[in-house]
């Protein structure tokens, strides 16, 4: 079990920088600002967590996910 594991699989409407418990274990892997996706790993127990942006009608909303392999 890691640190992750006792935390939700998902974010909806929150960027990274808006989830406390996140905000200061992860490290930032890789960006693709073509697709507004980040990658970041956890640096206490490796787990990798998703940022991505979905355009709406009314602006880009965020969502943080894990990443399962």
């Amino acid at each position: 079990m890691n640190c992750c594991s006792e935390l939700t699989n998902k974010y909806d409407g929150k960027s990274v920088k808006d989830i406390p418990e996140l905000q200061s274990k992860l490290e930032e892997l890789d960006t693709d600002y073509k697709n507004w996706i980040t990658i970041f790993k956890c640096s206490v127990c490796s787990q990798i967590w998703i940022e991505k942006y979905k355009s709406t009608g009314h602006g880009d909303v965020p969502e943080v996910y894990k990443h399962n392999e």
